[in-house]
């Protein structure tokens, strides 16, 4: 057993963490380094050790004072009032164990870890799953009030960190722009599955050519231009496995596919069971149109599962996904993010040999493999920890 197993070590993700696959990767990474102690939404995570489960508390006076620290830009006194620190204090005031390391996820965990950093005398790794400062740029509200706090907890907190983490090769390099600092580069990546391992399809030349999207019901993704692409394609369907996140949209979603012969929305899918499903299809869809920036250079998960499904990918003009795309011969790319170029690649995709791509999809599979992420994240884990002490 090496000197390091027994460290303790501490994440924070205000997430329901066993749907969270970039979490899941860090604790499963971590737990092997040491004892995991998690806080966030849901139930405990099997590879985590102890866990605070957070609630939401609805307390009117404290909305107040937190909204009007908002508007007054008292970011300091704003991350006091965030409704879960009371539990997270509780929680360490109840079990007084000390931390070796700190991982907190995103924005709104910084100062609460910036804090149990100072109580443990620990190394800080942050993890930013998207570029905060713009992270709801669309919603004039959240302007208003939590881009400033989002900017001003960043530029605190960051650049003091140990360690910066990021998903994608864009956002490393505005985060090391804006805040003065080097960021290491995780990806969204998942877990290699052979081949060998995927259900067999049996052949049948009768059935339509079989799209499929997996994500979250969320209006700035114009999900709609999907079913406007497929339509009047008789022999082209599409099915979406979406979690509701906004339950009004998902509904007009469901609604809009109960009136389209060759569309569909299903239920979402357990992350264990993902691949084998995407298995059945014939080409995964991403057409998240740039209606923010973390949607202009995203790297989500979706396309990395493609990948280990061995099914291509048709995207849109995304720059990060159609770089690898193109790179690796595994899909195609639509000149815009309009229905109709969408639709030109889909019947491009329907008439391609797909069985070629069959050795590049297994290449990419290997090469896009969440072990390659894993071990940056070991390396992060061990350089923090015997720095502890």
């Amino acid at each position: 057993m090496s000197s390091i197993a027994r460290k303790q070590i501490l994440l924070i993700s205000i997430s329901n963490l066993t749907s969270d696959p970039r979490v899941l990767g860090h604790i499963s990474v971590l737990s092997r380094l040491g004892d995991v102690t998690t806080i966030g939404f849901g139930e405990k995570p099997l590879a985590a050790r102890n866990h605070l489960q957070l609630h939401t508390r609805r307390a009117p006076f404290r909305t107040l004072f937190l909204v009007t620290s908002l508007l007054l830009r008292i970011h300091s006194l704003s991350g006091l009032l965030l409704g879960y620190l009371p539990q997270i204090k509780e929680f360490i005031r109840k079990n007084p164990d000390s931390f070796n390391l700190i991982c907190a996820n995103d924005a709104n965990t910084l100062l609460v870890g910036s804090w149990l950093r100072r109580r443990f005398g620990c190394p800080l790794w942050v993890d930013m799953h998207e570029y905060a400062p713009l992270e709801n740029e669309g919603d004039w509200r959240w302007r208003l009030l939590f881009q400033p706090f989002a900017t001003g907890v960043c530029r605190v907190v960051l650049p003091g960190a140990e360690i910066v983490s990021t998903v994608g090769r864009e956002i490393q390099t505005r985060y090391e722009r804006e805040f003065g600092r080097p960021v290491e580069l995780i990806r969204n990546t998942a877990h290699f599955t052979p081949r060998r391992l995927l259900p067999e399809r049996p052949r049948d030349d009768s059935r339509p050519f079989r799209l499929v999207h997996v994500g979250v019901a969320i209006r700035a993704r114009h999900l709609e231009n999907m079913f406007e692409a497929i339509q009047g394609l008789a022999d082209v369907s599409l099915d979406l496995f979406l979690l509701p996140t906004d339950p009004r949209y998902y509904a007009e979603l469901f609604n809009l596919a109960n009136h389209q012969t060759n569309a569909h929305v299903r239920q979402p899918v357990k992350s264990d069971d993902v691949i084998n499903i995407l298995s059945e299809f014939d080409c995964g869809l991403i057409t998240i149109p740039p209606t923010n920036y973390n949607y202009a250079n995203c790297l989500p998960n979706k396309f990395f599962q493609y990948i280990q499904a061995r099914i291509p990918v048709i995207t849109g003009p995304i720059p990060e996904i159609g770089d690898l795309v193109t790179a690796l011969g595994i899909g195609w790319v639509s000149e815009t993010f309009e229905p109709l170029a969408i639709k030109t690649k889909v019947l491009e995709a329907h008439e391609h040999n797909r069985k070629e791509m069959a050795g590049r999809l297994d290449l990419a599979a290997e090469r896009l493999a969440r072990h390659h992420d894993d071990r940056v994240r070991e390396r992060i884990a061990e350089r923090l920890l015997n720095r502890s002490g």
